[in-house]
């Protein structure tokens, strides 16, 4: 998992030519967010910060993360409107460099048990 955490935050920094697909006037709603919001990795990244943090912080953590996401899905027209598409962009990679680094923390901690 932290490898692909890893791979996908650097194929997203590395890879700018990104071509974005308008969508058709007869698009039609796939339940994409909750996979991507709600996926392995949260169960993963909960796991591994329940010894360190307790069951309590990560529940906590957990709600506030879900939260945040609700927030920035409500708010997110107004939210591109003002970032605009080279704010949107940065934004973009930025995060993407924070996956990175999960991963890698990730790798290092399975490493350091492991050893």
């Amino acid at each position: 998992m932290a490898l692909s955490y890893f791979n996908i935050a650097i194929i997203d920094i590395l890879n700018s030519d990104k071509s974005r697909r308008l969508p058709d006037k007869d698009l039609g709603v796939v339940p994409l967010g909750t996979p991507l919001i709600a996926s392995p990795a949260v169960l993963t990244t909960s796991l591994i910060i329940i010894p360190k943090y307790g069951i309590i912080a990560t529940i906590v953590s957990i709600f506030a993360n879900i939260l945040l996401v609700g927030l920035i899905f409500f708010f997110s027209d107004a939210l591109i409107k003002v970032l605009g598409e080279t704010g949107a962009k940065a934004l973009s990679k930025i995060t993407s460099l924070l996956l990175s680094a999960i991963g890698i923390m990730m790798i290092r901690s399975g490493i350091m048990q492991f050893l």
